[in-house]
């Protein structure tokens, strides 16, 4: 029951192919793979797979399911934190705080705090689709792209 409370409904075809998440998903595949491109082979070729499955895969869906679908969706439950302002929910906002507080660990600040803007989107559409599995696969392309960038730089 609590699986099925965090991860929330499955979306639609529709809902997939939607002009909003089609942006997205294209928008953060691109800025992804750039992203990749130009900050150069940071990341080894070898085990790619591996890398790309990790990160690409396994990582977004422990994120997705710990900052939007536990952290946003308790939050969510408390009525003042529901209401938006600026079209941000302030649930939305504390679990973007605590995902840019988990990048310090492992990231230089600057680098961290460029997780802001993507993590208010996938925020947003865990409220609009009604769980993580759009959050998901946004967060899955970006990472994916942005892997791939730095693997072909």
């Amino acid at each position: 029951m609590m699986c099925a409370l965090v991860i929330g409904r499955r979306p639609s075809l529709r809902e997939l192919t939607e002009p909003f998440n089609l942006v997205v998903i294209l928008g953060g595949g691109l800025i992804g793979l750039s992203i990749g491109l130009v900050a150069g082979a940071s990341r080894p070729a070898d085990g790619l797979i591996w890398l790309l499955l990790g990160a690409g895969l396994v990582q977004p869906a422990l994120e997705e399911l710990l900052f939007r679908g536990v952290i946003q969706g308790q939050l969510l439950d408390k009525p003042r934190l529901a209401r938006r302002r600026l079209g941000v929910s302030g649930a939305n906002a504390l679990a973007t705080v605590a995902f840019a507080l988990l990048h310090l660990i492992h990231r230089p600040p600057l680098t961290a705090a460029l997780v802001v803007v993507p993590s208010l989107i996938y925020g947003h559409s865990r409220e609009r689709y009604g769980g993580v599995a759009v959050p998901f696969l946004q967060h899955a392309v970006h990472n994916i792209a942005l892997f791939l960038g730095f693997a072909l730089a």
